[in-house]
């Protein structure tokens, strides 16, 4: 699981989203979100998500649409890009637990 505090940008192809005057939601099942608004071999794909998923639509790109996301996602990173802290310190924990709370919806 890939988490953030404040929650994930992420880019998907605009026509996987619908919008309402309020609201943005995913319309189809297993809509890949990338990190970059492109399906060029750069531009990673960070995840799935599934019809019906809320988002929040932060900015557009031609037919890309920059999205924020829940706070976590399930992902895959290659374990050779991975360091494994033996545990978090407490400074750690506080940065973490400031951000959060700053950045609650």
């Amino acid at each position: 699981m890939i988490e953030s505090p404040i929650g994930l940008d992420v880019w998907v192809y605009g026509k996987f989203i619908s919008e309402t005057e309020n609201t943005a939601q995913i319309n189809n099942n297993r809509v890949r979100i990338r990190s970059l608004p492109s399906t060029d071999p750069e531009s990673d794909v960070l995840g799935l998500l599934d019809k019906g998923t809320p988002v929040e639509i932060k900015s557009r790109k031609g037919d890309w649409i920059r999205l924020r996301v829940t706070r976590s996602i399930a992902g895959w990173v290659a374990s050779e890009r991975l360091t494994i802290p033996g545990s978090i310190s407490a400074d750690w924990q506080k940065r973490w637990d400031d951000i959060r709370s700053q950045n609650r919806l």
